[in-house]
């Protein structure tokens, strides 16, 4: 019984590099390209093996393609834009074999109004939840042992939902080791990282009813896209997302560079007098110690039975 409100996030507006709004024979036309290279990447996908990236694909399609430059850039840009943005990785990581080994639910994208710790918070109810104990290390063999900064629990079993991130990091120690299958799907899969900046304006600049805008650039680590993902009407929040190697470089910059960053674009579109915004909050996903990135996802030489293997007991 959580208040959610619908969003509509099919609805982008796209720019091209000089901040002109595409016609809607120019959108049409990408689309067109973009569905032709669907078509291109099923059908690569049959022959290909688990070392194979999208980027491999993109760049056989190109070769068949006699298109000119400019539609090759935006062709690239919008390929980039559904797939990085999808899964926090850059195409050349992306496993080609196992592109769409996905599935989605049907209805509405939705939001929570009141934050997503609503969530957390109603699951929450009635558990005996220890906060900030760390684990360091866990024995496993007829109990469970787990170490933590401050104590030790002891178990008849235990169910790990560990990040592959955390996994990747060799952070826990597991006594014995984990099955060298196992070893080798964490090594395996790939950790994605989808950075959101949340950008605070004085005023409201954009139309109220767009959900998304973006800007095709010839630079790859320039793609950026904004969401007014705000259920308020009057909200002043603007939602930007990086994915892949360019969310991972945003960690390391300050709020003021991130800020350039994204006003760059921005003002592209709205002119230069479009206010800077007056506070600027940032997630770094790939810096956090409890996750190391947002998303697991099938790399190069990854492939479907990793995941099953991960998710399979040890020792019961």
């Amino acid at each position: 019984k959580l208040q959610t409100t619908k969003v509509n996030l099919e609805n982008n507006e796209i720019f091209d590099s000089k901040g002109n709004l595409l016609s809607k024979e120019d959108h049409s036309k990408i689309e067109i390209l973009y569905k032709k290279f669907l078509d291109k990447l099923y059908d690569l996908k049959q022959k290909v093996s688990p070392k194979d990236s999208i980027e491999y694909a993109l760049n056989i399609f190109f070769s068949e393609l006699n298109i000119n430059e400019l539609d090759k850039i935006k062709l690239e840009w919008m390929v980039r834009s559904e797939f990085e943005v999808g899964y926090g990785a850059n195409l050349k990581n992306l496993s080609l074999k196992y592109f769409d080994e996905n599935q989605s639910f049907v209805g509405d994208d939705i939001l929570f109004p009141s934050g997503l710790s609503e969530v957390t918070s109603i699951l929450a109810r009635d558990l005996n939840i220890k906060l900030q104990n760390v684990v360091t290390k866990i024995e496993y063999d007829k109990k469970i042992k787990v170490y933590t900064s401050k104590g030790e629990f002891t178990s008849d079993f235990a169910i790990l939902t560990l990040p592959i991130g955390v996994l990747k990091k060799n952070k826990i120690q597991f006594s014995p080791d984990l099955p060298s299958n196992k070893q080798n799907s964490i090594l395996n899969l790939g950790m994605g990282t989808i950075n959101k900046i949340f950008l605070k304006f004085p005023k409201r600049f954009w139309n109220s009813g767009q959900s998304r805008f973006s800007m095709v650039t010839e630079s790859n680590d320039q793609i950026c896209e904004f969401n007014n993902l705000n259920p308020e009407e009057n909200s002043t929040i603007l939602t930007a997302f990086i994915s892949g190697e360019k969310a991972i470089s945003i960690e390391h910059k300050n709020k003021k560079e991130i800020t350039k960053d994204c006003m760059e674009i921005i003002k592209k579109i709205y002119g230069n007098k479009t206010p800077n915004p007056i506070e600027i909050i940032s997630t770094k996903w790939t810096s956090d110690p409890f996750s190391f990135g947002s998303n697991s996802y099938l790399a190069v030489n990854s492939e479907i039975n990793d995941y099953k293997i991960l998710s399979e007991s040890v020792n019961d």
